[in-house]
């Protein structure tokens, strides 16, 4: 599975069972998806907004090792808000919150996995 996000440009068909869509990420155009009439259908009540789209994709690398999507079959979707990353900062530096030493040990071993024993010490 996978994941793509963007602004919602177009939900276009009839298909043929399919319907193909376009979306605008970081200044890239993103087409090779696609959705069945059903999805295509909620999704269409989203254009020009921004959307998180889930489902399965395929990739592939050019000569020069630039990956690139080749088809995106959309199987749900969820709205995002479009707000800038200054704010969405901002908002999370207001959380009130415990963030202790044992947080941010806590953080590593989510990031790296727990800590291992070298030659057998501790």
């Amino acid at each position: 599975g996978g994941t793509i996000d963007g602004v919602l440009l177009r939900v276009v068909g009839p298909g043929d069972g399919t319907v193909p869509v376009l979306l605008k990420s970081e200044d890239q155009l993103i087409s090779h998806c696609w959705a069945t009439k059903p999805v295509a259908k909620q999704l269409a009540h989203k254009l020009f907004e921004p959307v998180r789209l889930f489902g399965t994709g395929r990739w592939g690398r050019d000569a020069d090792g630039v990956w690139a999507l080749l088809e995106f079959e959309i199987k749900t979707f969820e709205s995002m808000q479009d707000v800038p990353l200054s704010a969405a900062i901002a908002e999370l530096r207001a959380i009130d919150g415990d963030w202790g030493t044992e947080a941010y040990q806590e953080l590593a071993v989510i990031r790296g996995g727990p800590a291992r024993r070298r030659h057998g010490g501790p």
